[in-house]
């Protein structure tokens, strides 16, 4: 059972591999044991708020000012402690968390404890009114880009920590006893950060209205699995945690994912010089061995003679091999990274290695076989890549081949 929607794993806090293949095996037994809990069960229970979080967000967007949305109605102010109570935090007790040397203080909603050291922070931003429900061209709302609020405070004396949330978060994380996890609570979003790799951008984030919305009981069993009390901070100390389990698994999966992909590119480094040998040969380009590991190659387009040694080859196949996987990572995120437009029809079937490797699978005519499109698709594809696709501005300066600030690529030895 791979990630659910509604789940984002931000920055590959666990390995995309892993979530999509071995995640749902892990936790088939505590999914188990809530399905025989029935009724009493977090997932359950978290599914129950569904009238409570519309009301909350109906009032939400009668306040389209994030910093008095607050105040907007009861059902605002009610619903991050509902949530928290269906979750099994119970009896939370607010707080200011000082940090800074004791120069600022973070409003908190509750701390948890573990080995008797801070294990979890809970903390409460604005409530974030989703992407499909703002007027158009609103900007985004990011439970992160919120401040702190000076009335969140137990005490009003004390000087409250200056900056977004993502300042308050990291100088929670400085204190001399830091907690391993930060909850913070969103509206229609929690994010859950670890300490570990808050700084490298890596967290996961969990879309309550796409949940709520698509209310299937696996999406808030897979909630539950992340965020319930007893899953991330459960109260025995020597109850084993979930997390550890994902966290280790996670790693062996990606390592033996590495080891993989490191054969798979040596193997097509091998292929991909052979084959260029081979073309040359069969289209009675003059190649000749002079030295062990170097060629000499003469060509009419070539002044002269050009020698190419085995690790320029070597090189040069790396090079294509690397574009090649930058690419698929880059389709594969495309909607996540913005870097291509993945979902424009035009990109996906007339560009992309989407298309390519659909292409790849129809069998081929030996004429065809021995023609240029792959390359020629790949070659276009990596100059849009490279230099970018401005045809107003090509319009503009038609003799401008590349961008002022990029100097075209080198010439390879794969170039027909």
């Amino acid at each position: 059972m791979p990630l659910d929607l509604a789940i984002q794993n931000v920055g590959e806090y666990y390995s995309s591999h892993y979530l999509d293949t071995t995640f749902g095996r892990d936790t088939k037994n505590l999914l188990k044991e809530w399905r025989e809990a029935g009724a009493n069960a977090t997932p359950r229970r978290l599914k129950k708020l569904s009238q409570r979080y519309f009301r909350a967000k109906a009032q939400a967007l009668e306040e389209l000012n994030p910093a008095q949305r607050h105040t907007a109605g009861p059902e605002i102010a009610a619903w991050h402690g509902y949530l928290m109570q269906a979750l099994g935090y119970d009896h939370l007790q607010r707080q200011d968390l000082f940090v800074e040397g004791g120069h600022g203080v973070v409003p908190v909603l509750g701390v948890l404890k573990r080995f008797g050291q801070p294990w979890l922070v809970i903390c409460e931003s604005l409530f974030c009114i989703p992407d499909g429900s703002l007027p158009d061209g609103a900007a985004t709302e990011d439970p992160l880009e919120a401040s702190p609020r000076p009335d969140q405070r137990t005490d009003p004396s004390q000087p409250l920590v200056q900056g977004d949330w993502t300042r308050a978060i990291g100088e929670i994380f400085k204190t001399e006893e830091p907690p391993r996890w930060v909850l913070l609570l969103g509206g229609s979003r929690i994010l859950l950060i670890d300490r570990k790799t808050f700084a490298n951008g890596r967290w996961l984030a969990f879309d309550l209205d796409d949940a709520f919305g698509c209310s299937e009981t696996t999406t808030f069993e897979q909630l539950a699995t992340f965020l319930a009390r007893e899953t991330l901070a459960p109260d025995g100390e020597s109850a084993d945690l979930i997390h550890d389990t994902l966290e280790e698994q996670s790693h062996k999966l990606a390592h033996g994912v590495t080891e993989n992909l490191q054969a798979a590119v040596r193997e097509a480094i091998e292929l991909l010089a052979n084959e260029w040998v081979r073309d040359r040969r069969r289209r009675k380009r003059s190649i000749t061995t002079v030295n062990p590991g170097e060629l000499a190659l003469d060509d009419q387009e070539l002044d002269g003679t050009q020698r190419v040694t085995a690790e320029q080859l070597r090189h040069e196949a790396l090079t294509y091999v690397y574009r090649l996987i930058f690419c698929f990572y880059a389709e594969a995120h495309g909607a996540e990274l913005g870097v291509l437009p993945i979902n424009d029809g035009a990109y996906r079937l007339g560009y992309s290695l989407e298309a390519l490797r659909d292409l790849e699978l129809v069998p081929l005519s030996e004429q065809a076989a021995e023609g240029s499109y792959f390359q020629t698709h790949l070659d276009r594809l990596f100059t849009l890549i490279h230099q970018g696709f401005h045809p107003q501005q090509a319009e503009a300066n038609p003799t401008r081949a590349c961008s002022p600030w990029r100097a075209p690529p080198a010439p390879s030895p794969f170039h027909r």
